[in-house]
């Protein structure tokens, strides 16, 4: 992934907590646009609001962590 510019949004598909605030802002810092959504929302208003706000990326946590 390059530079991101003003126009372009990333999601954050995250829980509350300190990883949500940093990742909020590092777009913001970036100059980037940020979509806050909700691990605990249905999947399928997760998928729509992908669909129709077409990030550039999505940060998520690993769940295949430890």
């Amino acid at each position: 992934m390059g530079t991101l510019d003003r126009d372009d949004i990333v999601a954050i598909l995250l829980p509350r907590g300190i990883d949500l605030i940093v990742a909020t802002l590092a777009v913001l810092r970036a100059g980037a646009a940020f979509l806050p959504l909700d691990p605990g929302f249905p999947t399928r208003r997760i998928e729509d609001t992908l669909t129709d706000a077409d990030p550039v990326a999505v940060i998520e946590s690993d769940t295949d962590g430890p």
